[in-house]
């Protein structure tokens, strides 16, 4: 491309996204896209990211062109280009078809009609109709995932991860082995485990249970079944030895309770505790790390991995912080790459408690009520 070439390129996944999104910055001085190229709306553009000139050690991303900018600097024009990934059926078209079915098969379907490859589900007890409302395929599919149900302990999500892979699964029955992969502050092997270039530990556990956390319940109305139901307690299958819940905070008499609209009894047996038992478990997942690594390491979202902290501040030297290490889940993913050559990716992994100690190898998750 002669003097045209790109600043950065960014690839960004997140549980909450409906589909990966990328970013390009293009600087132009050879007036490609005023003279030759035009950047229509949606037009196709594949991109290849990884540390190797060898196509078959890069990641491929295929994305549509969503909207552009452009600024002058200096004599160059600079064009930043946001992406969305290349699944036009899935995020733009608007169904009105029903689908009657567990969760996991009505999503299945939803996916293979728009055209996903990689379909990874968890099966699901919650056989009913479902209806769209005239809703995209992709705000039907998360509609569903909110009120899909396996057993008093389960805890759907919906994703799509970097690599187009549709996931719905059911977090409370994932893994966790010695064999997952692992960030750690010191040497990595680059395959199995990756030196953290910079981290960030963090806790959203103020905001998260003061919204779902502390006595939060839902009151069922189903006058067809004759009267209500009230959903309170949840089994949480913690990742630490303790959830970022506050004894004395929980014991306080302040409920709060969330009314939901009147039942038609045309919906499954649990669908109303599912809305409720979702959304608070997925709430307590609310201390997180930020970490950075200059790998390709193929991880994504939903993988289990392992976090071991260095606490480099005490006057013995560095020990390991028995708070911030264990298992958590990958919740976002960042692929980074400039035009000078510097690659990295960064993730958010979450869990829902703290005090893991990797030393007693204390792998499994345990459960409590909250």
């Amino acid at each position: 491309m002669g003097k045209t070439g790109f600043g950065f390129i960014q690839v960004n996944t997140n549980v909450n996204f409906f589909l990966p999104m990328g970013r390009i910055q293009i600087n132009d001085d050879r007036r490609l896209f005023q003279d030759h190229f035009t950047l229509g709306d949606y037009t196709k553009i594949t991109l290849y990211l990884g540390v190797s000139p060898d196509k078959k050690e890069q990641l491929r991303y295929d994305f549509r062109l969503f909207q552009y900018s452009a600024t002058q600097r200096e004599r160059i024009m600079v064009y930043t280009l946001d992406l969305i990934y290349d699944m036009p059926k899935y995020f733009n078209q608007l169904t009105t078809t029903s689908i009657t079915s567990t969760s996991t098969e009505a999503i299945k379907r939803i996916a293979a009609d728009c055209g996903f490859k990689t379909i990874i589900t968890s099966p699901t007890s919650d056989s009913q109709t479902w209806l769209p409302f005239n809703s995209k395929n992709c705000m039907f599919a998360r509609n569903i995932a909110q009120s899909g149900y396996v057993d008093d302990r389960s805890m759907m999500v919906l994703c799509v991860d970097s690599r187009g892979q549709l996931k719905y699964q059911n977090l409370s029955n994932i893994k966790f082995t010695e064999n997952d992969k692992k960030f750690v502050l010191s040497n990595g092997n680059a395959q199995t485990s990756f030196s953290v270039m910079a981290r960030k530990e963090l806790s959203k556990s103020g905001l998260m249970n003061n919204l779902y956390g502390y006595k939060f319940s839902t009151l069922e109305q189903n006058p067809v079944q004759g009267g209500t139901t009230q959903h309170s307690g949840v089994q949480v299958r913690a990742t630490g030895k303790s959830l970022n819940l506050n004894a004395a905070m929980n014991k306080q008499d302040i409920p709060r309770i969330a009314v939901t609209p009147l039942g038609g009894g045309n919906v499954h047996a649990n669908y109303s505790k599912a809305k409720h038992q979702n959304t608070r478990l997925k709430a307590f997942q609310s201390s997180a790390v930020h970490v950075a690594v200059n790998n390709v390491t193929k991880i994504e979202l939903l993988d289990p991995v392992i976090y071991y902290s260095l606490d480099t501040t005490g006057l013995k030297g560095a020990a390991l912080s028995k708070v911030a290490s264990g298992n958590y889940l990958v919740t976002a993913k960042s692929v980074y790459a400039t035009g000078n050559g510097w690659y990295y990716e960064k993730f958010e992994i979450v869990h829902s408690g703290s005090n893991f100690d990797p030393d007693k190898k204390q792998t499994q998750m345990g459960v409590s009520n909250a």
